[in-house]
């Protein structure tokens, strides 16, 4: 049997100070080099974190060592060091190595060891420290192995438990691209790596409950336009075995060397991207049916115009990012707010936009990730998590949850029973702004014979809207040819002919799903006549469900 858990009894952790993150503020990864124990790795970056506030320009922010941890610091390796804040926004979390993984031959280039295992940093709001070595997969192989490591983001799944994609280069088996470990962090298990893809992937992002990745490797096709898997979503939802790669580079214009991403809602993306003279913050909006490119912005700072690292949010009504540009040395963090509408095309100068640069690196320094500091108000558009449909006593039951509101007024439900043509039956209100996960329910007391179609139609509070969906629920509220009911005084006759003897349950429920009656009945082959005596009122709708081995069928019936 594999050994699926590990417990690392040497995880090393360091409380660094008494202070905490101020929460709001942001959090930019710094690497700083020559590494100076041992004088020869002079392609790695030590490694520290320093927080910055959102509006001051100029500013040298404050910092914390992560305590012999490295990352790569040379012009192959500037994707290294990428900074993520967990789901829950209690942890960030930064993949490189431990001083003792890199061999004696870093001073040559090679950060890609294949015998040194890596490792995962976690950092609270308290400014905790946590290093986890990550263990050898299934088949003894080396998670990343003769190549680098450079994204990692943890989702919570239950208390103390996250689930952490690790992201990396590719190479042949099964051990690079995107991993997959659980982590506890009461108890400092890990499971072994689980390998998800092994697309070369550069960073990774969770938006709206789905899994994306951006790699900037291969090279541009004959005709220029990006070349495969720039940009990706990985599976369906949050996967943890094998999964398939959609490839949606088809929504880039001009990208080559795509890095962080951030989706507002479902109908507005933002993307940094260093490719040489085109690079740039570039803007992409989905208008119903394709999405568009929108323009894009540089930073406007002579020799490092392009971007690499991004984070954003909706600030005072506003879109802001915040990001890292891409030299790999001295290079900056600029804050862009762009108050135009969703479909506007943005461009350095356009009325709206506004660029300011928070903080320059020094000599021999490089920023790399950039985040906001855990416990912070990270408010998007509406983000949907699920969405749902279940048949339940003949009614239809929708259920779905936000893993953020911005100004949500509330959602329309719409119906279809051809998947076309939509209309509304029913409206719930929303939460306006919360940046909690909210849960929402509706129920369809009057579905139409077979399959219905739903959609969540959000409106803000501006008149603006956006669509989620379809699900679908078939309905068997009809009456088969060898069932037939009739409902009068009070009572319901069954009329059942069975090809097999069987027991089933009869249940007859009020529209509200309130149970009437229930009864286990054993049904004979061919003929069954039931009378079910249950004081029904007059003029009111019920339903009666039937459910056996053979047998499962919804009425609905009037007395």
């Amino acid at each position: 049997m594999k050994k699926t858990l590990l417990l690392f009894l040497s995880v090393a952790v360091w409380q660094v100070s008494n202070a905490q993150f101020t929460a709001d503020n942001l959090v930019v990864v710094k690497a700083t080099s020559p590494y100076t124990n041992p004088t020869s790795y002079k392609n790695v970056g030590s490694v520290s974190l320093v927080e910055l506030n959102t509006s001051t320009t100029n500013q040298t922010g404050t910092e914390i060592a992560i305590p012999d941890f490295l990352v790569g610091q040379s012009s192959s390796t500037l994707t290294n060091g990428l900074l993520k804040l967990s789901s829950d926004k209690k942890y960030l979390t930064v993949y490189g190595y431990n001083t003792a993984s890199l061999p004696t031959d870093a001073a040559a280039g090679n950060l890609a060891p294949s015998t040194n295992q890596r490792t995962l940093v976690l950092v609270d709001e308290n400014k905790a420290i946590s290093k986890f070595d990550i263990p050898k997969n299934a088949d003894e192989k080396v998670i990343h192995s003769a190549t680098q490591v450079r994204s990692a983001i943890a989702f919570n799944k239950s208390t103390n438990v996250y689930g952490v994609y690790l992201g990396g280069g590719s190479n042949t088996g099964t051990y690079c691209g995107v991993q997959y470990i659980e982590l506890n962090t009461a108890t400092n298990a890990i499971t072994l790596p689980v390998p998800i893809t092994d697309l070369n992937t550069s960073s990774l992002g969770i938006f709206n409950n789905q899994l994306y990745s951006t790699t900037g490797v291969a090279p541009k096709l004959p005709d220029n336009p990006p070349g495969p898997n720039r940009f990706n979503q990985i599976g369906v939802g949050l996967p943890n075995t094998s999964s398939n790669v959609t490839d949606l580079t088809s929504i880039m214009t001009n990208i080559e060397l795509p890095g962080d991403f951030v989706f507002f809602g479902t109908n507005l993306l933002y993307i940094a991207d260093e490719t040489a003279s085109t690079g740039g913050i570039y803007k992409f909006y989905f208008d119903g049916t394709n999405w568009v490119a929108k323009g894009k912005v540089d930073s406007g700072i002579t020799g490092d115009l392009l971007f690499r690292g991004l984070t954003g949010r909706i600030e005072d009504g506003k879109v802001t990012l915040y990001g890292v540009t891409s030299l790999s040395k001295k290079n900056s963090i600029v804050k862009i707010v762009d108050a135009t509408a969703a479909n506007a095309t943005i461009a350095n100068g356009t009325t709206g936009v506004t660029l300011s640069t928070l903080a320059t690196a020094g000599n021999n320094i490089s920023f790399r990730g950039i985040s906001f500091t855990p416990g912070s108000t990270i408010t998007l558009p509406v983000s949907l998590n699920n969405f749902t449909a279940k048949v339940i006593n003949g009614n239809v039951a929708l259920n779905w949850s936000t893993a953020s509101e911005k100004e949500n007024k509330s959602f329309h439900i719409l119906r279809s029973t051809d998947g076309v043509n939509f209309s509304k039956i029913g409206e719930v209100a929303g939460k306006n702004n919360t940046s909690s996960i909210t849960q929402y329910s509706f129920i369809d007391y009057s579905p139409a014979t077979g399959t219905n179609y739903y959609k969540l139609q959000q409106i803000d509070f501006n008149g603006e809207s956006q669509l989620f969906g379809p699900v679908s629920a078939k309905t068997g509220l009809n009456t088969a040819a060898n069932i037939s009911i009739t409902a009068a005084n009070g009572s319901v006759k069954v009329s059942i002919n069975t090809a097999l003897p069987e027991t089933a349950n009869f249940t007859i429920t009020d529209i509200a799903g309130r149970i009437i009656l229930s009864k286990r009945i054993a049904l004979t082959k061919g003929d069954n006549d039931i009378v079910l005596d249950s004081k029904l009122k007059n003029n009111a709708i019920y339903v009666l469900n039937i459910n056996g081995v053979n047998i499962n069928e919804s009425f609905k019936f009037k007395n």
